[in-house]
């Protein structure tokens, strides 16, 4: 399937799931297990999003857990000074809202990157499920505890790294979750802009644009941001491996491969 898609247009990333849509599976199902045929009952797919369109806004009523089926979602939280500060990227396969689950209010906005395709799960409606299916109330909690570890190893890969470091552990991270996704690992379609990259790995926007040209001049990828082709994938995992003190295939290495295995770079 070809991803090099305009922002437009609503990209399935590979066969959906018939619960969520995606691939894997949100909550890890079989395409006919008890979850999946429960669950399939209170899941609401309305009409596709468009880009700058918001899930739920930062301190708004607690409501529904929400399956990314297509398309890209950023999960961001405005600082006292108004800045904005992206918490993570959720792609198909990701739940969004997990983090809103322990109070009555979402703790973050959620806003669409591009045309995206959303599964609804009203928690209202989830609640007596988790009951009746106990099974379904296991995956729900792990997948909050795959999303916790996640967002804990990209804190740890990032942890007193240099800019070079930092957008290196950054490209190594969406590789890897592309790959997950039966994509390729090396040409990335990326729905977010420089500056919200760069916000996520704690970068300014024009050391991102910097770090862009710096690797592009180095051979180690083409484009520009939106289209990016990884051409030299093993020098830029050497570079985000390249922890001081630890040294190859120790816990930095582990940490790394975590971030990339880990559900959302972080739905929150």
């Amino acid at each position: 399937m070809d991803t090099r898609q305009g922002r437009d247009a609503v990209v399935e990333f590979r066969p959906d799931c018939p619960l969520c849509g995606s691939s894997p599976c949100v909550f890890h199902c079989r395409d006919e297990c008890t979850e999946a045929r429960t669950l399939r009952r209170i899941v609401e797919v309305g009409r596709p999003m468009v880009l700058g369109q918001y899930l739920y806004h930062a301190g708004s009523p607690f409501a529904a857990l929400y399956t990314v089926r297509a398309g890209t979602v950023k999960t961001c939280a405005v600082t006292e000074d108004g800045e904005e500060r992206v918490i993570g990227f959720s792609f198909p396969g990701d739940i969004v809202g997990l983090d809103a689950i322990g109070g009555s209010t979402y703790l973050t906005d959620a806003c669409v990157l591009e045309t995206a395709s959303v599964g609804v799960i009203p928690f209202a409606r989830l609640q007596p499920l988790l009951s009746e299916v106990p099974a379904l109330q296991h995956r729900l909690l792990q997948a909050m505890s795959r999303q916790i570890a996640a967002e804990h190893e990209m804190r740890l890969a990032l942890l007193k790294r240099t800019a070079e470091e930092r957008f290196a552990v950054g490209l190594m991270s969406l590789s890897e979750r592309f790959a997950g996704r039966g994509l390729s690992p090396t040409a990335l379609r990326l729905a977010m802009s420089q500056a919200e990259l760069g916000s996520y790995l704690g970068l300014a926007p024009e050391t991102v644009s910097r770090l862009f040209r710096r690797f592009r001049e180095q051979g180690w990828l083409d484009g520009t941001g939106r289209e990016c082709e990884l051409l030299d994938i093993g020098a830029i995992r050497a570079v985000a491996r390249r922890q001081r003190g630890v040294p190859s295939g120790s816990s930095g290495d582990e940490a790394l491969r975590a971030v990339g295995a880990g559900r959302s770079g972080g739905g929150s």
